[in-house]
């Protein structure tokens, strides 16, 4: 490696780490909206935070607007409208270990 390149990679680990509560606090992160909250579903007051959208368009969402879907919590609608399996169908691929059951804060283990 030569002089110059070795200089960068010595500056470069040397610099401090950004942790999980340095990076919430930074005003920069605040100033550009890169943090979001969703409700939590668990009974838990505190929010979960979630990494905004990086790019910035007038007409882009910031960050998700609803929650992401739990395992499996769309497989039977899914299931039903594409493929028209029965109740007793999905079921028996459940049972089966085919597909999975809904897994939520409710549900997990």
């Amino acid at each position: 490696m030569d002089d110059e390149l070795q200089g960068l990679v010595a500056r470069r680990l040397d610099e401090p780490d950004n942790r999980a509560p340095d990076v919430i606090a930074d005003p920069h992160v605040a100033t550009r909206d890169m943090l979001g909250e969703l409700p939590r579903t668990d009974d838990v007051e505190q929010p979960i935070l979630i990494p905004g959208n990086p790019v910035k368009l007038s007409k882009v969402a910031q960050g998700p607007e609803t929650r992401w879907p739990w395992i499996g919590e769309h497989t039977d609608a899914i299931l039903h409208a594409e493929l028209g399996l029965s109740d007793a169908e999905l079921d028996a691929l459940r049972a089966g270990g085919v597909i999975s059951p809904v897994t939520s804060p409710d549900t997990a283990p």
